[in-house]
């Protein structure tokens, strides 16, 4: 085998691609304004909104699923319990409803003009609220798992 190290290195430093890329990973300095920085701050504080919505829903989802284990392990279950229960079902609907809106309004729009530079703060968001759906679809799914199996 040849040594091709000195090769690579040759093409690395001839490649305009490579460089391109990293100048549009790079922030622009002096564009963070006052503006930006309280977009952020309102951002962030949706972002802790939807993250403390998400810890009840899974509070919630839990106590679901030991009531409706307390149902299944009574021989003859009151009316009273049965009508607990859903309306425990109906919070969780609402409450799910109500997360999935934050979520929707913390989707960032995708622009055809985003070229090869994406800001910063463009692909935080994005990224903050890919981790946020994917958790609220995990819940969600565990959540029908638990009603079907009741």
């Amino acid at each position: 085998m040849r040594d091709r190290t000195k090769e690579l290195d040759n093409k690395h430093e001839a490649s305009d691609d490579e460089n391109e890329e990293r100048t549009a990973l790079m922030s622009r300095s002096g564009s963070s304004s006052a503006k930006e920085e309280k977009e952020n701050e309102v951002f962030f504080k949706k972002v802790q909104e939807i993250h403390e919505g998400l810890q009840n829903f899974k509070r919630m989802v839990s106590e679901l699923e030991s009531k409706q284990k307390t149902v299944l392990s009574v021989a003859l279950p009151e009316e009273s319990m049965k009508k607990d229960l859903q309306t425990f079902r109906e919070e969780i609907k609402t409450l799910a409803s109500q997360i999935q809106r934050k979520l929707k309004s913390i989707e960032s729009k995708k622009s055809d003009d985003d070229g090869k530079y994406i800001p910063i703060n463009v692909r935080m968001q994005r990224t903050q609220h890919a981790i946020l759906s994917k958790e609220f679809v995990e819940l969600m799914s565990h959540c029908n798992t638990i009603q079907a199996q009741y």
